[in-house]
């Protein structure tokens, strides 16, 4: 069983983008990943399953502790400083089954362009950080916008 811990996107082009993931399973072959993503698609409870079965499997007590004590704050930052080109969206939010996609529903939903995405999973936080444009391919500066944002991700995320 795999379980996503790191990943990152390089948008190329309006059609091809590169994703690479850092998963906790070392010893998977391209056949069983096939595999999985087969399955999953036929059975929608395949990957719920699977997630119930690992939960913490990977973790120490210190690491759980942590984790208890910050998983439970949900946080949206909509920055336009770090970036000189993008605004960076980052979430702090409790890992599970389908966040990502339902993160990148959002964006889709508002027409919100993803350049880069930074995944970081540490057993049941999610912190993931999006590099973002308008439709426009220009930064979000509109602050009502972005409040639309922030609304609709806290919606998801809760």
């Amino acid at each position: 069983n795999a379980s996503i811990i790191l990943g990152k996107t390089y948008t190329l082009d309006k059609n091809n983008t590169i994703v690479v993931f850092t998963t906790k399973n070392k010893n998977l072959n391209e056949k069983y990943i096939e595999e999985l993503f087969l399955k999953s698609e036929q059975d929608e409870s395949f990957l719920d399953e699977c997630a119930r079965k690992n939960t913490n499997k990977f973790l120490n007590r210190l690491e759980k502790t942590k984790i208890e004590m910050s998983i439970k704050r949900i946080e949206v930052e909509v920055d336009n400083n770090q970036s000189d080109i993008y605004t960076v969206v980052r979430i702090h939010a409790p890992d599970k089954l389908g966040l990502l996609y339902d993160i990148t529903k959002v964006f889709k939903d508002l027409e919100i362009f993803i350049g880069s995405i930074i995944i970081d999973t540490k057993g049941e936080v999610a912190v993931d950080t999006f590099y973002v444009l308008s439709s426009g391919f220009k930064k979000i500066y509109d602050s009502k916008f972005i409040d639309l944002l922030k609304a609709r991700l806290y919606e998801i995320l809760s």
